[in-house]
């Protein structure tokens, strides 16, 4: 596997009981996976708790919280887009 250049790194804080998520540009078989969350948890000094997960081929995870809607709530900030996007909204 070709790895690119590094030219950007961010600082990240990993609390106990989260997750890292770790995204792939390309399908890799399972053995890569395993041994990246082996390399990555002794590069970082994780312990076996901290659950690692490998996204590969472009896939994203993502939570979103679930909140009671509030129809009203929504169709003002859906006009307001529109607004601010210089159309009218239907």
């Amino acid at each position: 596997m070709d790895l690119p250049e590094i030219t950007e790194v961010e600082r990240l804080t990993l609390k106990p009981g989260d997750r890292l998520i770790v995204r792939v540009p390309e399908k890799i078989s399972q053995d890569i996976v395993d041994r990246l969350k082996e390399r990555l948890r002794a590069a970082l000094g994780l312990d076996l708790s901290t659950e690692t997960v490998i996204l590969d081929s472009g896939m994203t995870l993502e939570v979103a919280e679930r909140a009671p809607l509030d129809v009203h709530e929504l169709s003002r900030a859906l006009d307001h887009e529109a607004r601010i996007q210089g159309r009218t909204r239907r």
